[in-house]
This record gives C-alpha cells, structure tokens and sequence, in this order.
C-alpha cells in the first residue's frame, strides 16, 4: 500500500501502519512526510508491525541527499 494513499491519517504513523498490517497488507511503499524520522528508526518500526518497505517515493530536488537514507531504509526500488 502506497502510504501517499493514507497521508491523511499519519499524524499517529504506528497506529495506522498497524491498521495496514492488521486488513492484510505485507508492505507499504514510503513517501516524503515520513522521512522526518531517522532511517533505522523508520525501519524498525515498519519491521516491528509486520510490514515491508521495499520502495519509497522521493523529491526530485532531494533525490541526490535521500539515496543513503534509502539504503538504510532498505529500499530497492
């Protein structure tokens, strides 16, 4: 599930990645207003849920400054 799709209701982003995880979702693709948090600390808590993040949508005018935080992030697309 593209987290764009509930950029609405991520104020609370565990709460609502847990409703992802619990109607039976297996990854979310991350987008820009969620990278306010360390890498590591965005993967565990995507990993602690249940859930994968194999791919994430970036800034063009980031893009450059985000590629090792994707690395980190564990993102492959």
């Amino acid at each position: 599930m593209q987290l764009f799709t509930v950029r609405n209701d991520i104020a609370d982003l565990g709460k609502t990645l847990r409703l992802i995880h619990d109607i039976g979702y297996a990854s979310v693709e991350t987008f820009p207003p969620i990278y306010n948090r360390p890498a590591k600390e965005l993967k565990a808590l995507i990993e602690g849920i249940g859930l994968k993040a194999p791919s994430g949508h970036f800034d063009y005018a980031t893009l450059e400054a985000k590629v090792d935080y994707a690395a980190e992030l564990g993102l492959n697309t």
